[in-house]
């Protein structure tokens, strides 16, 4: 079972290394995505608070406002680097993509000792 792991695990990102890198950039693509969504959830939250539509807590009403503005911040970020930088990123995200598959299972017995 663990050779039959170990080789699904090779074949899907090592041996596959260009579309294991288009996955990753499909990935960070859904994420800025993710977050002009959340973004724009948040701000109808404290637009509708502050318009008195849907009262919120000050403790959600802190927390959404927070949230603005750090997600807005890390979208900024993202964007705001060249291609380069995101190849670089991507290419450090593959590395360590490669360096977790590359660990190998512990094999232990369970309680009944069986393997």
């Amino acid at each position: 079972m663990k050779e039959q792991l170990l080789e699904y695990r090779k074949a899907q990102f090592v041996d596959n290394e260009h579309a294991t890198l288009d996955m990753i950039k499909d990935h960070h693509n859904k994420r800025m995505a993710k977050l002009e969504e959340m973004i724009i959830d948040r701000e109808n939250k404290v637009e509708r608070h502050e318009k008195g539509i849907r009262r919120l807590s000050s403790e959600d009403f802190d927390k959404f406002s927070r949230q603005v503005r750090n997600f807005k911040r890390k979208l900024e970020q993202m964007k705001g680097r060249n291609e380069d930088e995101h190849h670089l990123e991507h290419l450090e995200e593959l590395k360590s993509l490669h360096s977790m598959n590359r660990l190998d299972y512990i094999d232990y017995k369970d309680n009944l000792g069986n393997n």
